[in-house]
């Protein structure tokens, strides 16, 4: 098993309870598909940088999970049928991790 973070953008009409309901069907996609959830890290209401299908804000999150790197296109299927995830972007954790790394050693030998 892989870990992996998603960041979520919910709809803004959904609102925050909205968000939460949402929230917890990504979670539950990700057990079924018997991964398991690490952490989970609401961000809230944020602007975005430009319009998405006529939309100016949404609610962020970001969810840390194990799941086995074959079934990250199944999962990517479920998340599609939720109705109210505006985006989402699925990454691989260690090489995020890795990356902060090498951008941290960088600044430091400035």
């Amino acid at each position: 098993m892989k870990n992996y973070e998603i960041m979520t953008i919910t709809k803004k009409a959904l609102g925050q309870e909205g968000s939460e309901v949402v929230s917890g069907l990504v979670k539950e996609a990700i057990s079924k598909l018997d991964g398991e959830v690490l952490n989970v890290s609401p961000w809230g209401r944020r602007k975005f940088a430009y319009k998405m299908d006529n939309e100016t804000e949404g609610y962020y999150e970001v969810i840390e999970f194990t799941l086995t790197a074959s079934k990250i296109e199944a999962l990517k299927t479920r998340l599609n049928l939720i109705d109210g995830l505006q985006r989402y972007l699925i990454t691989n954790s260690a090489v995020n991790k890795k990356r902060q790394a090498v951008i941290s050693r960088v600044e430091e030998e400035k």
